[in-house]
């Protein structure tokens, strides 16, 4: 049975590195074993040689391409791992930090149109505030306006009705009223003595309704040249919270450009990790082929020398020790694939 297994392993390493040469080889091996040591003759010697060498190039082969060709790929792709792990924590961080900016940027627009409808209310108030006074001031001016045309209409004969209407409306004295009745139907020339008495008393009672007047409105202009200015301050208070919230505005949108832009950074960067993570695995996977192929050739090699000798069992357990050498080797390369991963997951 061993010397079976034996057999089996060498061709397979001798079919799997020189194909035609190699089937010529395995059927020559078999008859250059058929005699123990003693008995072979040249020609025997000779392939058991050629076989040897054939192996132990399979072997220094299989030995390079493990240690250095795919060694060599799995520790630099795992140094992309990390670099792109890093990248990723990095972009994540990005994330946090564009999108934290991006919600306060949220509540300063919020608080600025808050601002502004406040403004906008107080404007809107003291507006019409100030239109009420300027009402207020347009009225007492015709009211005195009134008044001055009455002034003016003393001299004038027929203008008794008005007067006396408005001497009874703002309680005049009855008896000026009832004097002044006959005294303005008269012509100015007409006017005598007690006439003229009764027109002095109307021109000082209708000059002190004037100078009232006067008085009246200029606290009227003064009160509506206060809220005038309170009104215009508010506008004023009004446009600037405006341009805050269109700030706060073109801030916002460019903040949530800059979560946009982060997040398909990070997307690009996982991407990225995950070929990268791919790449590694069919890495590591030619790796144990080519530790499995090493182990192969060695077996092979291991064999074929004892089955030269005719030291067939020794050749299996040989084989069982090269087996379990390169399987403790490949456990471990695994397990130090696992500490990496895990440390590099619980640094994320």
């Amino acid at each position: 049975m061993a010397d079976t297994k034996a057999m089996r392993t060498i061709q397979s390493v001798l079919l799997s590195t020189q194909g035609a040469t190699g089937e010529m080889l395995c059927e020559g091996l078999t008859h250059a074993l058929k005699d123990g040591p003693a008995e072979r003759h040249e020609l025997q010697a000779e392939l058991l040689k050629m076989v040897t060498q054939v192996l132990a190039t399979a072997c220094s082969d299989a030995k390079v391409e493990v240690e250095q060709t795919c060694q060599r790929k799995v520790d630099a792709a795992e140094a992309e791992l990390a670099v792109r792990k890093a990248d990723v924590a990095s972009a994540t961080e990005a994330v946090a930090a564009a999108q934290a900016a991006a919600t306060a940027q949220k509540e300063k627009l919020e608080a600025s149109q808050r601002q502004l409808a406040w403004e906008e209310e107080e404007h809107k108030r003291l507006k019409a505030e100030d239109e009420e006074k300027a009402q207020e001031v347009s009225v007492d001016e015709k009211a005195m306006a009134e008044v001055s045309g009455l002034l003016a209409a003393m001299a004038q004969q027929g203008q008794g009705e008005a007067i006396s209407t408005y001497l009874r409306s703002n309680k005049g004295e009855p008896a000026l009223v009832d004097a002044l009745r006959s005294v303005l139907l008269k012509e100015p020339t007409e006017r005598l003595g007690f006439d003229d008495v009764a027109l002095m008393h109307l021109k000082a009672f209708l000059e002190q309704k004037v100078a009232g007047w006067a008085a009246h409105i200029e606290g009227r202009v003064s009160a509506k040249a206060n809220v005038h200015a309170e009104a215009l301050g508010a506008w004023c208070v009004k446009e600037v919270a405006g341009e805050h919230v269109q700030e706060a505005t073109v801030e916002l949108e460019t903040a949530e450009a800059s979560v946009s832009e982060v997040l398909q950074q990070l997307k690009e960067a996982k991407q990225a990790e995950q070929q990268e993570d791919r790449t590694l695995a069919q890495l590591l996977s030619e790796l144990t082929l080519a530790g499995e192929r090493a182990r192969q050739c060695n077996m092979a090699v291991e064999a074929l020398e004892q089955l030269v000798v005719g030291q067939v069992q020794a050749a299996a357990t040989a084989e069982t020790n090269v087996a379990m050498d390169v399987d403790a080797m490949l456990d471990r390369k695994v397990d130090a694939m696992m500490d990496v991963e895990m440390g590099t997951a619980i640094v994320a």
